[in-house]
């Protein structure tokens, strides 16, 4: 897959916590494979209380309780570049343009072409216009 940030991890947690508390988290904590530790009683002066406020802590203590959960590295960068990519080969842009344009290799760039075209992306781009949001920068 072009996109590495474990989403399905983030959406488990905003599922109880709410995606404002879910991507917090991940951005506080995240890293790979990152544990953390959820206490058994909702104590209000803890920092993951701190953190996502104590109504959401509540509600990840009594989920999770006791227990160590899994919190995703939340880093969007290799998604932003997949779009540029994809961007920039909508429009024809040569290769070697796009991988000065988004910092990466042009080794890097046929694989991320090769992904998205895997997936389906390319066949996508050409049902969308400017303003069916075709391009947000």
């Amino acid at each position: 897959m072009a996109f590495t940030t474990e989403f399905k991890q983030i959406e488990r947690i905003s599922e109880i916590v709410g995606v404002r508390a879910a991507l917090m988290l991940a951005g506080f904590f995240g890293k790979q494979g990152q544990r953390v530790y959820v206490p058994v009683i909702a104590d209000p002066k803890h920092i993951i209380a701190k953190l996502i406020g104590l109504p959401e802590y509540q509600k990840l203590v009594q989920a999770y309780g006791g227990q160590s959960i899994t919190v995703p590295e939340c880093d969007l960068k290799s998604l932003r570049r997949a779009g540029q990519v994809h961007r920039l080969s909508v429009l024809g842009v040569p290769i070697g343009e796009q991988a000065l344009a988004t910092g990466i290799g042009i080794a890097g760039v046929k694989v991320i072409q090769g992904e998205l075209r895997r997936e389906g992306y390319f066949d996508l781009a050409t049902s969308l216009t400017e303003s069916e949001g075709g391009h947000c920068d």
